[in-house]
């Protein structure tokens, strides 16, 4: 894929640009996400219903059956793969077309929402063996801390603590090694593991310019979250259903769809800083 030539940015100017090619392109960009993020949506808000209305747990009492248990469990975690999977299957065929779209767009060719796919499609079985991947990684950084809640292991509260926030660590860590891939498989057609050693080679020595970067893109989403509380969404979903969990759950997917073409238009951009950095680095 040609790729145009951009000079390093500093974080401001970053999120200054993805905001406005986001509000210029507002349609298009929604569209490409309509696309993956729509099913996402439809998955993701049936496991929300089904876990308002099934409110028991089998794990709750003592007298529960071993084997059960550990059946039970591994159901669940087998379930959160297979969502955390799907989600960053949907966040990286996203990615990858915003990128394309972002890419021809600065060389001066215009791109349709079906034409920034049709760059995804020949790389899907890369895209799809790195979102597995990813989902594997991601989902053992909190299993510790997922095994002391559902097999309900009585610790100490410093202990749990602990785990708590050492998971979390782990979790921002990898999130910011892998934040790139997506973009590495389009443009530079490695493998899903080459692309996220690569991801991981880039962000390396911008950790700390990255991690800004996240903060103040979910402190716009936060922004968007409250605000759906009270215009338009919050008040729909509230009338349909009266349960507070659920209305929170489903505005934040409404959300995430809002914000998932900012996040990939921000993170196009940041692969283009990081790459030319990267080179600079090198030359001298």
């Amino acid at each position: 894929m040609e790729l145009p030539k951009l000079e390093p940015m500093r974080v401001g100017r970053i999120l200054a640009r993805s905001c406005r090619l986001y509000v210029e392109n507002f349609w298009r960009f929604l569209a490409m996400a309509a696309v993956c993020h729509i099913p996402l949506t439809i998955i993701l808000a049936t496991h929300v219903l089904h876990l308002s209305s099934d409110n028991t747990s089998p794990l709750s009492g003592r007298s529960s059956v071993l084997s059960f248990v550990i059946l039970h469990w591994i159901f669940k975690v087998g379930l959160r793969i297979g969502i955390r999977m799907v989600s960053w299957l949907s966040g990286n065929c996203v990615s990858g077309a915003v990128f394309a779209v972002v890419s021809r767009d600065y060389l001066g060719h215009s791109t349709g929402v079906w034409q920034a796919y049709r760059f995804v499609w020949p790389k899907f079985k890369t895209i799809l063996t790195a979102s597995v991947l990813l989902s594997f990684v991601s989902l053992l950084s909190i299993v510790p801390s997922t095994v002391l809640l559902e097999l309900e292991v009585e610790v100490e509260p410093i202990i749990g603590l602990l785990v708590a926030y050492a998971c979390l660590l782990l979790v921002i860590i990898l999130t910011l090694w892998f934040v790139v891939t997506p973009y590495c498989i389009v443009a530079e057609e490695h493998s899903a593991w080459r692309s996220m050693l690569r991801s991981k080679v880039l962000v390396k020595a911008n950790m700390g310019r990255i991690l800004g970067l996240g903060v103040l893109l979910i402190v716009i989403y936060v922004g968007i979250f409250w605000i759906t509380k009270y215009l338009v969404v919050g008040p729909v979903l509230q009338s349909i259903t009266e349960n507070s969990m659920m209305v929170t759950r489903l505005r934040g997917l409404f959300v995430s769809f809002i914000c998932a073409p900012l996040f990939s238009l921000a993170g196009s951009l940041l692969y283009y800083d990081l790459r030319a950095r990267n080179k600079t680095s090198t030359t001298t």
